[in-house]
């Protein structure tokens, strides 16, 4: 497994290989732990760490705001800590739901999407496609 801090553009900050069981003095669960020490050059700097439900959960959301960094991503919605409230609820197509306290939200387009945002609050936009025909110039 291989973690890493990168920016938006795509430079990597800080890499882990992961080489096995290790013994590092953290209270923490194992993936926290790793996020933490692949984030430490950033923390308490006010930046805003975007992370898959690979090692996206509230718990760790919150120890980050602790120390003044924000994150989104989406989590997986067996996580225990997620909320009941949020992830029992059955939606239609196009709706939302959010829980301010825990900064989580879900919403469904073709399936349900579940994630955690501290900086921002979710809106639903409208969006639509329309079809577009391509044609090659020049051919008969």
């Amino acid at each position: 497994m291989l973690g890493q801090l990168c920016s938006p553009n795509g430079y990597n900050h800080n890499i882990e290989v992961y080489k096995g069981r290790q013994h590092d003095n953290s209270e923490l669960p194992k993936l926290q732990s790793l996020v933490f020490r692949l984030i430490d050059p950033v923390l308490d700097k006010g930046h805003h760490l975007i992370m898959n439900n690979y090692y996206n959960n509230i718990g760790l959301s919150k120890r980050l705001l602790l120390r003044k960094t924000h994150s989104t991503g989406t989590l997986r919605p067996n996580r225990k800590e997620n909320p009941k409230s949020i992830t029992s609820k059955k939606l239609k197509k196009g709706e939302h739901v959010w829980q301010k306290k825990r900064h989580v939200s879900k919403w469904k387009d073709k399936r349900e999407v579940l994630c955690i945002m501290t900086k921002f609050h979710p809106t639903m936009v409208e969006v639509s496609y329309g079809k577009i025909s391509k044609k090659t110039q020049g051919s008969s």
